[in-house]
Protein backbone atom coordinates (compact mmCIF):
# COMPACT_ATOMS: atom_id res chain seq x y z
CA UNK A 1 0.00 0.00 0.00
CA UNK A 2 2.85 2.46 0.61
CA UNK A 3 4.04 2.28 -2.73
CA UNK A 4 1.14 2.41 -4.34
CA UNK A 5 0.62 5.82 -2.92
CA UNK A 6 4.10 6.40 -2.89
CA UNK A 7 3.82 5.89 -7.02
CA UNK A 8 0.45 7.16 -7.89
CA UNK A 9 -2.08 7.79 -5.96
CA UNK A 10 0.11 10.61 -4.02
CA UNK A 11 0.33 12.88 -6.87
CA UNK A 12 -3.19 12.72 -6.97
CA UNK A 13 -3.00 13.42 -3.07
CA UNK A 14 -0.86 16.95 -3.44
CA UNK A 15 -4.00 19.08 -3.94
CA UNK A 16 -3.77 21.33 -0.79
CA UNK A 17 -7.31 21.52 0.00
CA UNK A 18 -7.46 17.36 0.18
CA UNK A 19 -3.93 17.46 2.48
CA UNK A 20 -5.62 19.54 4.64
CA UNK A 21 -9.00 17.39 4.76
CA UNK A 22 -6.32 14.24 5.32
CA UNK A 23 -4.69 15.89 7.71
CA UNK A 24 -7.92 16.88 9.59
CA UNK A 25 -9.74 13.63 9.28
CA UNK A 26 -7.01 10.86 10.33
CA UNK A 27 -6.30 13.17 13.31
CA UNK A 28 -9.10 12.64 14.18
CA UNK A 29 -9.42 9.28 13.39
CA UNK A 30 -6.11 9.24 15.76
CA UNK A 31 -7.49 10.82 18.82
CA UNK A 32 -10.42 8.54 18.35
CA UNK A 33 -8.45 5.88 18.71
CA UNK A 34 -6.36 6.66 21.25
CA UNK A 35 -9.69 7.80 22.94
CA UNK A 36 -11.26 4.41 22.43
CA UNK A 37 -7.61 2.76 23.23
CA UNK A 38 -7.68 4.68 27.22
CA UNK A 39 -11.54 4.05 28.19
CA UNK A 40 -10.63 -0.13 26.77
CA UNK A 41 -7.98 -0.52 28.28
CA UNK A 42 -9.11 -2.52 31.38
CA UNK A 43 -11.42 -4.74 29.54
CA UNK A 44 -9.12 -5.67 27.17
CA UNK A 45 -6.20 -6.43 29.99
CA UNK A 46 -8.92 -8.51 31.71
CA UNK A 47 -11.00 -10.17 29.04
CA UNK A 48 -7.42 -11.43 27.66
CA UNK A 49 -7.98 -14.94 26.41
CA UNK A 50 -5.10 -17.48 27.57
CA UNK A 51 -5.37 -19.82 24.48
CA UNK A 52 -5.38 -19.83 20.33
CA UNK A 53 -7.03 -21.78 18.43
CA UNK A 54 -5.21 -20.88 15.70
CA UNK A 55 -1.51 -19.93 15.09
CA UNK A 56 -0.60 -16.49 15.80
CA UNK A 57 1.31 -15.48 12.67
CA UNK A 58 -1.85 -16.36 10.77
CA UNK A 59 -4.06 -14.71 12.98
CA UNK A 60 -1.93 -11.53 12.76
CA UNK A 61 -2.28 -12.06 8.67
CA UNK A 62 -6.06 -11.83 9.00
CA UNK A 63 -6.29 -9.11 11.26
CA UNK A 64 -4.19 -7.07 9.06
CA UNK A 65 -6.49 -8.07 5.88
CA UNK A 66 -9.56 -7.92 7.23
CA UNK A 67 -9.16 -5.09 9.48
CA UNK A 68 -11.91 -2.66 8.37
CA UNK A 69 -9.54 0.31 9.38
CA UNK A 70 -6.78 -0.86 7.02
CA UNK A 71 -8.09 1.11 3.60
CA UNK A 72 -9.11 4.36 5.89
CA UNK A 73 -6.11 4.69 7.28
CA UNK A 74 -4.14 4.66 4.19
CA UNK A 75 -6.16 7.32 2.20
CA UNK A 76 -5.50 9.61 5.62
CA UNK A 77 -2.82 8.73 7.87
CA UNK A 78 -0.56 6.39 5.78
CA UNK A 79 -1.16 8.53 2.82
CA UNK A 80 -0.22 12.06 4.75
CA UNK A 81 3.26 9.78 5.90
CA UNK A 82 3.99 9.00 2.34
CA UNK A 83 3.51 12.94 0.94
CA UNK A 84 5.44 13.82 3.36
CA UNK A 85 8.36 11.77 2.71
CA UNK A 86 7.78 11.82 -0.78
CA UNK A 87 9.53 15.15 -1.35
CA UNK A 88 13.05 13.37 -0.36
CA UNK A 89 13.01 10.93 -3.10
CA UNK A 90 14.37 7.66 -3.11
CA UNK A 91 16.17 7.90 0.58
CA UNK A 92 12.47 9.40 2.14
CA UNK A 93 11.08 6.34 0.52
CA UNK A 94 13.93 4.31 2.45
CA UNK A 95 13.27 6.47 5.26
CA UNK A 96 9.54 6.21 5.70
CA UNK A 97 9.98 2.06 5.26
CA UNK A 98 12.63 1.94 8.04
CA UNK A 99 10.73 4.25 10.21
CA UNK A 100 7.74 2.19 9.76
CA UNK A 101 9.09 -1.36 9.89
CA UNK A 102 11.79 -1.07 12.70
CA UNK A 103 9.56 -0.02 15.21
CA UNK A 104 7.38 -2.72 14.31
CA UNK A 105 10.40 -5.13 14.24
CA UNK A 106 10.93 -4.14 17.85
CA UNK A 107 8.16 -3.20 19.57
CA UNK A 108 6.04 -6.18 18.79
CA UNK A 109 8.62 -9.04 20.37
CA UNK A 110 9.15 -6.79 23.42
CA UNK A 111 5.57 -6.37 23.98
CA UNK A 112 4.88 -9.73 23.52
CA UNK A 113 7.66 -11.12 25.49
CA UNK A 114 6.17 -8.11 28.45
CA UNK A 115 2.96 -9.93 28.04
CA UNK A 116 4.20 -13.21 28.23
CA UNK A 117 6.43 -12.44 31.22
CA UNK A 118 4.31 -10.32 33.64
CA UNK A 119 0.72 -11.90 32.00
CA UNK A 120 -0.94 -13.37 35.26
CA UNK A 121 0.80 -10.91 38.08
CA UNK A 122 -0.85 -8.00 39.70
CA UNK A 123 2.41 -6.45 38.64
CA UNK A 124 2.28 -7.44 35.18
CA UNK A 125 -1.30 -5.83 34.78
CA UNK A 126 -0.36 -3.02 36.51
CA UNK A 127 2.52 -2.51 33.81
CA UNK A 128 0.12 -3.33 30.98
CA UNK A 129 -2.44 -0.71 32.14
CA UNK A 130 0.02 1.93 32.58
CA UNK A 131 1.03 0.52 28.63
CA UNK A 132 -2.25 1.56 27.62
CA UNK A 133 -1.91 4.57 29.19
CA UNK A 134 0.68 5.93 28.10
CA UNK A 135 -0.24 4.78 23.96
CA UNK A 136 -2.82 5.97 24.34
CA UNK A 137 -2.00 9.13 25.28
CA UNK A 138 0.44 9.31 22.58
CA UNK A 139 -2.04 8.55 19.96
CA UNK A 140 -4.17 10.94 21.21
CA UNK A 141 -1.12 13.53 21.04
CA UNK A 142 -0.28 12.44 17.25
CA UNK A 143 -3.45 12.99 16.26
CA UNK A 144 -3.80 16.60 17.07
CA UNK A 145 -0.97 17.54 15.48
CA UNK A 146 -2.40 15.81 12.64
CA UNK A 147 -5.22 18.10 12.83
CA UNK A 148 -3.17 21.22 13.81
CA UNK A 149 -0.98 20.84 10.54
CA UNK A 150 -4.03 20.23 8.48
CA UNK A 151 -6.07 23.55 9.82
CA UNK A 152 -1.68 25.35 9.37
CA UNK A 153 -2.43 23.85 5.57
CA UNK A 154 -5.47 25.05 4.88
CA UNK A 155 -4.79 28.36 6.02
CA UNK A 156 -1.97 28.86 4.09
Amino acid sequence: MLLIVYFGLGDFLQAKPLQASLNIVGGLLIVWLGIYMFRSRTAIISGRSKGLHHSAFLLGILTTVFNPAFLPWWLTIGSMFVMQFRQFGATGLLALILAAEIPNLLWYPAASFLAYKTGGSSRGLAIQQWLFIICSLFLAGFGLWFIISGIQTAVD
